[in-house]
């Protein structure tokens, strides 16, 4: 009998080690994300604040005023509760994403609530940008089996990266699309950019690789975008036929329920 053992303590260590490595990046991008989104949240929720504010301030005076105009002030109160409603949005998106961790339970998730949800948090932001943000939801897009607010996080980095973009543009756009395509669910962020070159396309997703300024990108939003499709046996990828810059994530039909 002949009986052969490895010591494999330093093998597990490092294994450990690239793991909490992997974590810590992980994190930071997140962070790092949610920090530069905070940048525009004063505008995305200041800006509906004010909208309440003046109906207050109008919804008194109609108060005032006899006969009461009924129709008047029930504009008003729809308006206050519309906008107070976006604000909630806003906030339990961003809530909803700062929370979100790998241990995180999956479940089936309507894409276009989730959609949606993430670009509340950006609209505000685009439209004082000049950039037209719009998504094109394919209708009966199935349930995808996820971590919402991981999936929301890669939203939020692909959308924060394509305004960065857009924004130095004279045509400024980005565009959300999903189709649902022989089991294969898709999801696209497009921005008016002329598309990425091959050398930077190679190397994209790469933690701390950026073409950005030093104090304007880290090289770890596309890297997170990258962890957590493929923690979601997913793929992303840069579509190199097409004529702008376009961001697609794809998901197997394993990870969908189409019934949902």
């Amino acid at each position: 009998v002949i009986c052969t053992a490895f010591d494999i303590t330093d093998r597990v260590a490092g294994e450990r080690q690239v793991a909490e490595r992997q974590a810590q990046i992980s994190n930071s991008s997140r962070l790092i994300a949610l920090g530069e989104m905070a940048g525009g949240m004063a505008h995305e929720i200041n800006n509906p604040v004010t909208i309440i504010l003046g109906s207050c301030q109008m919804l008194h005076a109609l108060l005032l005023n006899e006969p009461i105009d009924r129709t008047k002030c029930q504009n008003r109160l729809d308006k206050i509760k519309f906008t107070a409603t976006r604000i909630a949005n806003i906030i339990r998106g961003l809530s909803a994403i700062s929370h979100g961790t790998e241990e995180d339970d999956f479940v089936v998730t309507n894409i276009p609530d989730l959609v949606n949800s993430t670009v509340d948090i950006c609209s505000e932001r685009a439209s004082i940008k000049g950039v037209k943000l719009t998504y094109n939801e394919h209708i009966g897009d199935p349930g995808v089996y996820c971590q919402a607010a991981r999936i929301a996080q890669a939203l939020l980095n692909l959308l924060t990266n394509a305004l960065d973009a857009a924004v130095s543009l004279p045509d400024r756009w980005i565009r959300i699309d999903s189709s649902n395509i022989d089991g294969c669910f898709r999801l696209s962020v497009t921005d008016s950019g002329v598309g990425i070159p091959p050398d930077v396309r190679a190397r994209i997703f790469e933690p701390f690789y950026t073409t950005k300024d030093v104090d304007k990108g880290t090289g770890l939003g596309l890297s997170l975008v990258k962890s957590i499709i493929d923690h979601h046996r997913g793929i992303i990828k840069v579509d190199s036929e097409c004529e702008n810059t376009k961001f697609v994530v794809e998901f197997a039909s394993n990870n969908i329920n189409i019934a949902a």
